[in-house]
């Protein structure tokens, strides 16, 4: 319920009256604390409004509906939110994708910087290594490793792009793939996935979560039908999350 992640471990807690699930480590998440992504202590918000505005942690620009970390200053950082994810990235963050260890900028961050794995520019947060002037966004850093998509049953790997002449073709979307970005693959199935297609724009929502967005309210709900439906936003056919 914190990070809005599966459970794959047999340490965690649960509530014996309802379904609220906890990992050991968002159980023990401190109440208060403070982090180099703002200047005021962020304070931990377990219980988001049931109808509110759309959530959104800075960090990564990803909509959520778990715990988040906010600034208790008023004034222009009152919207200050990090959700659970980014705010358990670690000031010396070392990353798989790269041979040093990356920083939270002190100065103002260079929103020129180019993320090494989706390959854009503009994000207000980044971790680098200044030296090699290697960046990567928070949505790029916290992504999984591994995981199981839901449509195989092998474990796809997280690769991080290579210079290859051949053309990849992504599984769900059937768009084609710039094997320079990062992307999902499994060896054996030769599966290859965006990680856009994996995550969608809604995998950090809870289903049954209501929220106002532009004075509309919306409901989160599971893609449970044979046929996915048209997005009445981009005329596309929906993902695994509908809202």
């Amino acid at each position: 319920m914190a990070c809005i992640l599966h459970i794959d471990s047999r340490n965690f807690y649960n509530c014996m009256q309802c379904d609220f699930f906890l990992h050991e480590v968002c159980a023990n998440l401190p109440r208060k604390l403070d982090h180099a992504l703002h200047q005021h202590p962020l304070f931990l918000d377990p219980i988001p409004p049931t109808k509110s505005n759309f959530l959104k942690c800075v960090a990564c620009s990803r909509a959520f509906a778990g715990f988040s970390y906010k600034c208790a200053c008023k004034g222009s950082c009152r919207r200050f939110q990090v959700d659970v994810r980014c705010i358990l990235v670690a000031k010396f963050f070392t990353h798989k994708s790269h041979e040093h260890p990356l920083f939270i900028p002190i100065s103002t961050v260079d929103k020129k910087a180019l993320c090494g794995a989706c390959k854009t520019t503009g994000a207000d947060f980044y971790l680098q290594y200044t030296l090699c002037d290697f960046s990567l966004c928070y949505k790029c850093a916290t992504v999984q490793d591994k995981l199981h998509y839901k449509y195989d049953a092998l474990l796809l790997s997280l690769c991080y792009g290579e210079a290859s002449n051949k053309t990849y073709w992504c599984e769900v979307c059937e768009g084609k793939l710039d094997s320079s970005k990062w992307f999902y693959t499994c060896n054996k199935s030769y599966i290859n996935i965006h990680l856009n297609c994996v995550f969608g724009s809604a995998a950090y929502m809870k289903s049954g979560y209501t929220f106002y967005n532009y004075h509309v309210t919306v409901k989160v709900l599971y893609n449970n039908c044979n046929t996915r439906p048209i997005c009445g936003r981009c005329d596309s056919r929906c993902s695994s999350y509908v809202y």
